[in-house]
Parts: structure tokens; C-alpha cells; sequence
């Protein structure tokens, strides 16, 4: 009798969550769709992404939007272009503002993210969603640095330098997330900063770098205790180092002030 019970509650759940998958695919629209300017914030809010068209609709536009909707799970949508009302609704962030019609407009739930124009080709439509919805910074703005071998950075840990080095994994959010902030600081200030990802980093060379004689300090670990390198610790976590010695961490996804501050802390930048 229980097995039967049991049988039963497992197949009702299997088909609600097999209903809720078809509601929410359901849920991004088919084609692009019009929406009025002054019911743009609303409307997009309700999705995770969105990119709108400013401008008429044409069979063109909606050939090469089908195919992004499908492969970022996002809504499009088109809207009449008036350009005062555009820009109080973008002119609110930093450097976005809609100067002709046929452009484009990414949103991050109802927040403006990017501006770029309809003539782009589909690579760069591919890049600018990847950075400004997925943290995927494109190789030519990276200014984060990547070693190839561990003798290269017990190199640099062993020298008479600060060095900064993050490490982190493909398949972590966080780590996605801090990849701009430490690409911003090393950018801004001119440092040098290193990432590892453990998910694409050889692995025999990531264990000698883990073998390394250095104890991660108790408000850098996940419990709280001192561990050694090879240990459990965050993701990500910003280690600098100097002279063989760790001279400083950061635990986790942290703001760029964050980062900032710990450096000027230690005099590496002014």
C-alpha cells in the first residue's frame, strides 16, 4: 500500500513539473512582439532577459531574432521609436543612450543593460548578450591574465611582488560574476591579476599549485578555520601573496570596492 502511495505522489510530481517546463516555454513568446513604450518597463520585467527593437518590425529583423530567442531563452520585442521617451527610460544607467531608430536595447529583468545598433553582425549580437546577461567577457577586453604552467605563477608567489590570484571553476555564478569586477580593477588600475579555473586548468598542474605551503586564514575558509592550500575553500577566492607567504585574501564574490580597498591595504595600488 505505502509502495502504491509513494508511486503515486512520484508520478503526480513528475507531471507537475513536466506542465510547469511546458508553461514556462510557453511563456517566451513566439516572434517578436509590440509593446508600447509606456508599458516597456512592465513587460520586460516579467522576463529574465529581453533585447527590444526600436523601430518597425520587418521579416528580416524577426529572421535573425528567432534563432537569439531561442538560444538565450529570452523574449524580443520591437517598439516605436521616440527618442525622448527611449532615453528617460535608459538615460537612468551609465553611458546607455538610444540615438536612432533601428537599434537595440538588452534588459536584465527591467533594468537596461546595453545599446547597440541592428546593422551588427550576428557574432558581435552573440557577444554583447554573453557579456552584458552571461558575464562572458570577449578575449579582447580581457584584462585579467592567465598562466600556463604552475612553475610560472610558484614563479611569481616566491618573488619579491604582490601577486593577486583568483581561483575558481567554469560551472560556478559566483565565479561569473567576479570575473568582471577583477577585470575592471585590473584594467583601472593596472595591475596584474591571474585566474585559474580548476573545470579548465591541466590537472596536474593545478594539484602542484595546491601542494603549495601556504595556510588560507580563518576569514578566507568556508568554516571558518585556517586550511591549508590543497584544503576546501571558496569559490572564488582572491589569494595575494608575496615572498613565498600569503600576504592577503578575499573571501568569495566581493564588489570592486571590495577589492580595491584590500589592495590599497596592502599598497599594491594608490
Amino acid at each position: 500500500m505505502m509502495e502504491k502511495k509513494l508511486w503515486i505522489i512520484s508520478t503526480i510530481t513528475i507531471i507537475v513539473l513536466f506542465i510547469g517546463f511546458i508553461i514556462y516555454r510557453s511563456s517566451l513568446k513566439s516572434g517578436m512582439q509590440y509593446v508600447e513604450l509606456d508599458k516597456l518597463l512592465t513587460t520586460v520585467k516579467d522576463s529574465n532577459y529581453s533585447i527590444v527593437h526600436t523601430g518597425e518590425k520587418t521579416d528580416e529583423l524577426e529572421k535573425i531574432m528567432k534563432p537569439i530567442a531561442k538560444e538565450y531563452h529570452m523574449n524580443t520585442y520591437y517598439t516605436d521609436f521616440n527618442k525622448e521617451e527611449l532615453n528617460k527610460i535608459v538615460g537612468q544607467y551609465e553611458n546607455l543612450y538610444v540615438d536612432s531608430e533601428n537599434q537595440y536595447i538588452i534588459f536584465l529583468k527591467d533594468k537596461p543593460v546595453f545599446v547597440f545598433n541592428d546593422d551588427t553582425s550576428d557574432y558581435l549580437v552573440k557577444t554583447y548578450l554573453n557579456k552584458y546577461l552571461l558575464n562572458v567577457i570577449p578575449e579582447y577586453e580581457k584584462k585579467y591574465k592567465v598562466l600556463n604552467t604552475a612553475k610560472e605563477y610558484i614563479d611569481k608567489v616566491n618573488s619579491k611582488e604582490y601577486t593577486i590570484a583568483v581561483f575558481g571553476y567554469e560551472k560556478c555564478s559566483y565565479c561569473g560574476l567576479y570575473l568582471p569586477v577583477i577585470n575592471e580593477v585590473a584594467d583601472k588600475y593596472n595591475v596584474d591579476i591571474y585566474y585559474f579555473d580548476s573545470d579548465n586548468y591541466n590537472e596536474t598542474e593545478m594539484k602542484k599549485i595546491k601542494e603549495l605551503d601556504i595556510t588560507i586564514p580563518a576569514e578566507c575558509t568556508l568554516n571558518g578555520k585556517p586550511a591549508k592550500f590543497n584544503e576546501a575553500y571558496p569559490k572564488p577566492m582572491t589569494v595575494i601573496t608575496r615572498k613565498g607567504k600569503l600576504e592577503g585574501c578575499i573571501r568569495g564574490y566581493v564588489n570592486e570596492e571590495t577589492v580595491v580597498n584590500k589592495l590599497k591595504e596592502l599598497k599594491i595600488i594608490k
